[in-house]
């Protein structure tokens, strides 16, 4: 995996860089990297303040991921509570298909 990611996201970067362009022009060339990324990162270096730019990035970021694996997690527990009630239910049936067939008789 870390291969795969140095292939897709680093290489490019440093290859562009010993071409001689600039990291913000990499950055845009490369459809790999967020966009918010190279707003944050324009953001910073026109202020001079890059390195207080990317941590307000990486905590909106940090922040963006925690609420999906959140939502991501209710979605899989109603899917689990709704298969576990399914199932009880059909067991329920089979258990009493015998009784059901017997008082038709």
């Amino acid at each position: 995996k870390s291969h795969y990611l140095n292939h897709l996201i680093v290489k490019p970067l440093f290859e562009g860089l010993q071409k001689g362009h600039t990291l913000e022009t990499i950055i845009k060339k490369n459809s790999y990297m967020d966009e918010h990324f190279l707003h944050f990162y324009t953001i910073g270096i026109q202020n001079n303040n890059l390195i207080e730019v990317l941590e307000i990035y990486i905590n909106r970021t940090k922040n963006q991921m925690e609420t999906y694996t959140k939502k991501f997690s209710v979605y899989v527990q109603i899917f689990s509570y709704t298969s576990v009630g399914l199932i009880a239910i059909l067991v329920y049936q089979i258990m009493f298909y015998p009784l059901n067939m017997l008082s038709g008789i």
